[in-house]
């Protein structure tokens, strides 16, 4: 039996800064404790609940997200149907 050549190692690739932005808040909603805002805007310079609050007002008002403690996260609901609070960040 022949050896397979070895996998190619996975290069890096950059990305934009509105792109780590996003992917950050993504990642962060992921978790259970969210996001802390300040932390956020200290690493990203971006205030998460000025720049995007307009867009996630639909999903506060779904009780699909909510800002407690300078923390900003998913629901139980809002676990469920992440996706859509996602589309405020994109």
């Amino acid at each position: 039996m022949e050896a397979l050549p070895p996998s190619p190692v996975a290069g890096s690739r950059s990305i934009d800064p509105e792109t780590q932005i996003s992917e950050a808040l993504f990642t962060g909603l992921r978790r259970r404790d969210g996001i802390d805002l300040e932390t956020f805007r200290r690493k990203y310079g971006v205030d998460v609940l000025e720049r995007f609050g307009t867009s996630l007002q639909a999903s506060f008002d779904a009780g699909l997200v909510r800002a407690v403690g300078g923390r900003l996260r998913l629901t139980d609901r809002g676990l469920l149907l992440s996706n859509e609070v996602f589309c405020a960040f994109v």
